[in-house]
């Protein structure tokens, strides 16, 4: 015999519309065994054989209202506060001097410089004597950046890496005693993968 409106009468093959609670008040076969599956006190009356057929009933919380006192809606309706920021002071661009790289790049000053006439340097030598000791300072670090065996062509053109896609053999370099260009590309390679591998292990550590 079916019970009806417990999970043991789903599992005897109650389903539905056949069950005996059917638009009753009372829970079917179905509403006890999905019931069974998530609510665990339903389910230890189930198993300590005081469960009913009664629906589950759940109790409705009324929501508090709240009432904002007058401090707090003041405060809510001036928003946050924010730090004081100070006026910041205006940026006063230093005065360009004759004499110096700025008068040729900014005043344009290349010739009849007012500093040249009163004995000084005009803006362009200044601007020049800049670049040169600019240079001056990359080709020391290119120099000492040089592997130690690295040798000046003799022969312009010659004894370079690039000089091997059109110098193949009696390069003027080594006749000259320098290295022949050959020579300069292998070494440029053998730089160049070691550079490589050492940049994959820093990589590969990080």
């Amino acid at each position: 015999m079916i019970t009806h409106g417990t999970p043991s009468g789903y599992d005897a093959g109650c389903r539905g519309g056949a069950c005996a609670n059917h638009r009753t008040d009372r829970m079917t076969c179905t509403d006890a065994h999905n019931r069974y599956q998530w609510d665990g006190h339903y389910r230890a009356a189930v198993l300590a054989g005081t469960a009913t057929d009664e629906r589950e009933t759940f109790v409705v919380k009324v929501a508090r209202v709240i009432r904002e006192s007058p401090e707090a809606a003041k405060k809510r309706a001036a928003g946050p506060k924010r730090a004081a920021v100070g006026t910041p002071r205006p940026y006063q661009k230093k005065p360009i001097v004759h004499g110096t790289r700025r008068g040729a790049d900014e005043l344009g000053c290349k010739a009849d410089c007012p500093n040249e006439f009163d004995g000084g340097i005009s803006c362009i030598d200044a601007r020049r004597a800049v670049m040169k000791a600019n240079h001056v300072t990359r080709q020391a670090k290119l120099e000492a950046a040089r592997p130690a065996d690295w040798k000046r062509a003799s022969t312009p053109g010659h004894g370079i890496p690039y000089g091997a896609t059109r110098c193949t053999e009696d390069c003027p370099s080594e006749a000259a005693g320098g290295i022949s260009c050959q020579d300069a590309y292998t070494a440029a390679r053998k730089r160049n993968n070691a550079r490589r591998v050492s940049r994959a292990k820093v990589k590969a550590a990080a």
